[in-house]
């Protein structure tokens, strides 16, 4: 199935977007008249047949898919996801075409759909959980009030339920897989179903609240605007990136789902070819490396003497030096004892972090350290990989490294990746 981020590739110049909602999906398919008889099933009362296709059955969602890419096929403009249409245009004109031709084609094929959940000529949409609109993709208001209200997990349950609304928007949130461990550590098979919520597991559950209810953005690319190269090379491979600069900032690799390969940005991978493509563009897909099970090394550095552990924040201390905030980019307290998230304010008085209604409990800095910093790529707690590649879910359930830079708060950027030629 389409994933969303190969969803809203090549929109970065769209300015219209209708959302068409499907309803009642399944039932949109008839059954052919030779199988009514094998969706039939008994009740106290009556014995009843299925005449159109319902919910439950093994390949319902398979002949849905296929049923609306046959009917889109030779639109453009229109993207599907299951029984979710959105059109998107660059002017209005070719907007109200597309969506005729779109309501012809759903007509005749007898599609309706639901109007209360449909959108049209909208400069902005929220679609699949994203906000997306003038060249950006953000968050779901509605799912960053659910993330925001999100009860502190008591069960394995609850902790798993929070990791998954939080992980949906883990490409928005740097370092997603360290800041999360000690709560997917409460998961691990022996720990006990009531868990033991201590100091780390917090700290990682009001990161990732903070993090996703900041509301951040992915910027896509333009391609008419100035990209810059930048390269990366090893003894037996060369990485070249194309990336862009927006607002002073440069923004940019893929991993594919046979757990052994890998793609550049903004590529999909093409299992059965072996290849990365993106439209006509085919390039020879990359083969992980393995990572390492080396202690992480990766630091923040505070000055010559001090650093500390990635994710972190420097903060001065009482004694003139620098502590460490268990958060990025936090805000350190007057009291050069505490910190808060980024966007809170310390209330020293009451010991928390104000913004708006809501208080949280503030945290207290770690000291820091003064041994020298090698950077590194956190894949979780036990592996990283080198510095400018990717970290990549392996056949064995671990993780592999993709010889491609990786840019947690970016998207869809062209970049290019060739194996340079051995002696």
């Amino acid at each position: 199935m389409t994933s969303p981020a190969d969803i809203f590739q090549g929109m970065e110049k769209d300015q219209y977007f209708s959302k068409i909602d499907l309803s009642k999906g399944y039932w949109q398919i008839l059954v052919r008249k030779e199988d009514i008889p094998k969706m039939a099933f008994v009740t106290m009362d009556c014995h009843y047949k299925f005449l159109r296709m319902p919910f439950g059955m093994m390949n319902s969602e398979a002949t849905l898919i296929s049923a609306v890419k046959k009917l889109l096929c030779g639109m453009d403009n229109v993207v599907d996801y299951i029984d979710d249409l959105l059109i998107h245009t660059e002017t209005w004109e070719a907007h109200v075409k597309t969506r005729r031709e779109l309501f012809k084609r759903l007509q005749e094929a007898n599609f309706t759909a639901r109007p209360v959940k449909c959108l049209l000529g909208s400069r902005t949409v929220d679609f699949l959980g994203h906000s997306l609109g003038r060249s950006a993709i953000g968050l779901q208001d509605e799912n960053i009030e659910k993330v925001r209200n999100a009860p502190r997990p008591k069960t394995k349950r609850e902790v798993r339920a929070f990791l998954g609304l939080a992980g949906y928007y883990k490409e928005f949130v740097p370092n997603f897989a360290a800041i999360s461990t000690p709560l997917s550590d409460l998961l691990r098979k022996g720990q006990p179903n009531i868990v033991n919520w201590g100091d780390s597991q917090e700290r990682a559950y009001n990161s990732l609240r903070v993090a996703v209810t900041s509301k951040p953005v992915l910027q896509l690319p333009h391609v008419n605007k100035r990209f810059i190269l930048r390269t990366d090379a090893a003894d037996r491979r060369l990485g070249v990136a194309l990336m862009q600069e927006n607002e002073g900032t440069l923004f940019p690799a893929v991993c594919c789902s046979d757990g052994v390969h890998c793609c550049p940005a903004g590529y999909t991978c093409d299992v059965g070819a072996g290849t990365c493509n993106k439209g006509s563009d085919r390039l020879t897909w990359l083969t992980k490396l393995p990572s390492k099970s080396s202690p992480v090394q990766t630091a923040v550095t505070c000055d010559d003497q001090s650093e500390c552990p990635s994710g972190n924040t420097c903060c001065l201390n009482q004694q003139g030096g620098y502590s460490c905030c268990p958060l990025p980019s936090a805000v350190c307290c007057s009291d050069r004892l505490h910190c808060c998230p980024a966007g809170y304010t310390c209330d020293v008085g009451a010991g928390t972090c104000n913004k708006g209604s809501d208080r949280l409990t503030w945290l207290t800095k770690l000291p820091s350290k003064s041994s020298p910093v090698q950077t590194a790529v956190t894949c979780d707690a036990q592996s990283e990989c080198p510095s400018g590649n990717t970290c990549c879910l392996n056949q064995q359930g671990g993780y592999s490294c993709c010889p491609l830079p990786s840019v947690t708060l970016v998207t869809l950027v062209l970049v290019h990746a060739i194996k340079a030629v051995t002696d």
